[in-house]
């Protein structure tokens, strides 16, 4: 009897245990998670050390990128990152936000399940797949659409230049197609954040289903749209399988919109496995700090204003 009763309590401690140990695996698995990107900071930054010390700031204040002579400056490929990300952030959303309108408030039942799942798949479609599609079917006949653009609109300087199966314009090309489903599947969930009740009352007043777009679904989710925007530049400016692939590796100021550039994420890539000194490599670190501090950024401002839509829903 007494042998039975220390098993019992042997037995509730047990499981107390195992309940703790439980508890402290999941706090653990959280903690990993916020230190994860602070490790991935401080890998960054001690291998950026000798860069830092040898060049100091002339890295972002030149544009001259010589390896052998140790002459780093990164204003064109960072420039070139950021501008790449905004513009097929922009041409992403044009496309992107008719789509989701149609999925989410004009199509019902089949069609808008049918499409909505071709716009999941493509959206894990990697970009490395895109980028070699690119490179065999689209570069390839890139050039007429540049020769057509030039043609048009060549009295603008920066369309005016000779046109390239591998360049700015190609990259963008791609990455906004890339952009086009992320976009697509995150303007339709804030679409779905839009209460019945106004939509019916907007109906009630006899108002039309573009004006009810225009005058209610429209202003409600400009905050997230907002959002949107920065989790769509921030995916524009780290992607580096397609932009390596097709930008061309330039590191300098593009002459035109068809002109052969690089971005930070190319760099990184293409040059890696050549970087043949200390200093060479820990500049290519530092080139992933400079992305990895204006990627972060831009993910919390997202963050920051999506919770400022949840609030408000």
């Amino acid at each position: 009897m007494f042998k039975k009763a220390n098993f019992l309590f042997d037995f509730g401690a047990l499981r107390l245990t195992n309940f703790s140990f439980f508890d402290l695996l999941l706090k653990l698995s959280a903690l990993f998670l916020v230190l994860l990107p602070v490790l991935i900071f401080i890998v960054l930054f001690i291998n950026s050390l000798p860069a830092i010390e040898h060049l100091g700031l002339s890295v972002f204040t030149t544009n001259n990128w010589d390896p052998v002579n140790d002459k780093f400056g990164v204003i064109a490929p960072l420039f070139v990152t950021v501008m790449v990300g905004v513009i097929s952030t922009i041409f992403g959303l044009m496309i992107s936000t008719p789509i989701a309108l149609f999925l989410s408030f004009y199509s019902r039942g089949k069609i808008s399940s049918f499409f909505s799942t071709v716009i999941d798949a493509l959206a894990s479609i990697p970009s490395v797949v895109l980028g070699l599609w690119a490179i065999f079917y689209v570069a390839p006949h890139i050039d007429k659409i540049e020769t057509i653009i030039k043609t048009l609109f060549g009295f603008i300087p920066f369309l005016n230049g000779t046109p390239s199966p591998f360049g700015l314009f190609t990259t963008i090309l791609i990455l906004t197609l890339m952009l086009v489903p992320i976009q697509t599947v995150l303007i339709k969930e804030l679409i779905i954040l839009v209460p019945k009740s106004l939509i019916e009352a907007g109906f009630s007043l006899g108002i039309t289903k573009f004006e009810i777009v225009k005058c209610l679904i429209l202003p409600f989710i400009r905050e997230g749209i907002i959002a949107v925007i920065f989790l769509s530049l921030a995916r524009g400016m780290e992607e580096t399988m397609a932009t390596a692939m097709l930008i061309g590796n330039r590191p300098f100021f593009p002459n035109s919109l068809f002109s052969p550039t690089a971005t930070l994420t190319s760099i990184i890539a293409n040059e890696f496995a050549e970087a043949f000194s200390r200093i060479y490599l820990s500049v290519l670190f530092e080139l992933g700090l400079i992305l990895f501090i204006l990627v972060f950024t831009t993910n919390v401002l997202a963050k920051l204003l999506l919770r400022l839509l949840y609030r408000r829903a």
